[in-house]
């Protein structure tokens, strides 16, 4: 504890969250105002959590927030503060309250610069405060997907879609008259301005295509699997598309992509990511490019690789879309 003005402050923790890179002043103001809003309750923060660009529906895949709740369950604090329910998450209520619930049983109080004061876990109306913050927390999540679905959507039918970075395939950007305005390498990061659109093409990068080439003539002549061409990427000095050596379930993705031989699949729901597909269900977008291997050779080594996949997941391998 610390005194202030005659005033003894109580240890805190205070947590931050922003859904996207571009959110860059986000984390500072949560920061100000949770500072602001514990002195005035009578805390002090004594440590932050914080998870930069990721969403709050899947809170399962956010490393700071399951920090944060082993340390709870560990009673390295009392209490936490946020400057608005959703930062935590904005799961589902009943997916949500297990979360609160072991902070109560943990005994930590949890706070919001947004409601003003603390949720009390032991009061009914408490806990219907929570209940109603909760569910609004996630009704605008389905408002903010439900918006981007449509604002895709509309760019998908128009033909002015952006296709993401990709192992092997740089981009070629065309401006709103389809113009070719230039090339950028699958390890660069471009934004695309409004009304502009990108194509897929093979890489210049002449040593990357030949190791993918190599890769699957070697699994469908049955001379090697994923883990030797791991090694031989690793040895040629093929990096990543962040640079970095390959590992196995890395390498796996790649050859699995329908991108290798000239498809990419547009408006795939994401699991508990989204609550609506760009695409009707039922129905698949597919944009053609330039194939690095054809068709029959892509099927050949999958089902080299399908081979070598261990029993139990031999039924439940499917195309990744990178």
């Amino acid at each position: 504890m610390i005194q202030k003005n005659d005033f003894l402050l109580l240890p805190a923790v205070g947590y931050v969250r922003m859904s996207t890179d571009d959110q860059t002043a986000s984390p500072a103001r949560q920061k100000m105002q949770i500072k602001e809003f514990a002195e005035r309750e009578g805390y002090f923060i004594t440590s932050w959590y914080e998870d930069h660009g990721l969403t709050g529906i899947e809170s399962a895949n956010r490393v700071n927030f399951q920090r944060l709740l082993i340390d709870a369950k560990a009673g390295k604090f009392n209490a936490l503060v946020l400057s608005e329910l959703s930062r935590a998450t904005r799961e589902e209520p009943i997916e949500a309250m297990i979360h609160w619930r072991l902070l109560k049983q943990a005994g930590v109080k949890l706070l919001s610069v947004q409601k003003g004061g603390e949720y009390k876990f032991d009061d009914m109306g408490g806990l219907i405060s929570l209940l109603v913050d909760q569910f609004g927390a996630h009704d605008e999540a389905r408002k903010i997907s439900n918006r981007t679905v449509s604002g895709k959507r509309k760019k998908l039918q128009d033909g002015n879609y952006n296709l993401l970075p990709t192992f092997g395939f740089d981009r070629r950007i065309l401006d709103s008259s389809g113009n070719v305005v230039k090339t950028i390498s699958f390890r660069e990061q471009f934004q695309l301005p409004r009304g502009w659109k990108s194509e897929r093409v093979i890489t210049s990068e002449d040593k990357t295509v030949a190791g993918i080439r190599w890769a699957y003539q070697q699994l469908v002549k049955g001379k090697i699997n994923i883990s030797g061409i791991k090694d031989e990427w690793n040895r040629r000095g093929i990096c990543t598309t962040n640079g970095r050596p390959w590992r196995g379930g890395m390498v796996k993705k790649v050859l699995t992509s329908s991108a290798m031989m000239g498809a990419a699949t547009l408006g795939h729901r994401e699991p508990r990511a989204k609550f609506e597909s760009v695409v009707p269900e039922g129905e698949i977008a597919v944009v053609h490019h330039e194939p690095i291997v054809d068709k029959q050779l892509f099927e050949l080594a999958n089902r080299a690789i399908r081979a070598y996949a261990p029993i139990a997941r031999r039924n439940c391998l499917t195309y990744c879309i990178l």
